[in-house]
C-alpha cells in the first residue's frame, strides 16, 4: 500500500470523527452565546465561541470545520 492510499483512507476516517462530547455549564453557553452575538468581540474568538458551541451540541468535526471554514485539523486542536 503506497503512502497516498494510507493517506487517504486517515483523512476519510477523520472526516468521520465526532467532536469530543463537551458539557458545558448554562453559564458557560450564555458566555459563548454572547461572545457569538457580541459586535465588537475579535474574529478569532467569536470563531472559536462557535467551534466550541457546536462541538459542546454534537456536531461532527469534518461538520464544524465546513461550516466555519476551518480547516478539520484546527478543529482538532480546539
Amino acid at each position: 500500500m503506497c503512502f497516498n492510499e494510507t493517506n487517504g483512507r486517515i483523512s476519510k476516517l477523520m472526516s468521520m470523527i465526532k467532536a469530543l462530547p463537551i458539557n458545558l455549564s448554562n453559564l458557560q453557553k450564555t458566555v459563548l452565546q454572547q461572545i457569538v452575538r457580541g459586535t465588537t468581540n475579535p474574529y478569532r474568538l467569536v470563531r472559536r465561541a462557535k467551534l466550541i458551541l457546536a462541538a459542546a451540541s454534537g456536531e461532527s468535526n469534518s461538520s464544524i470545520s465546513r461550516r466555519l471554514e476551518l480547516d478539520r485539523v484546527q478543529v482538532r486542536q480546539w
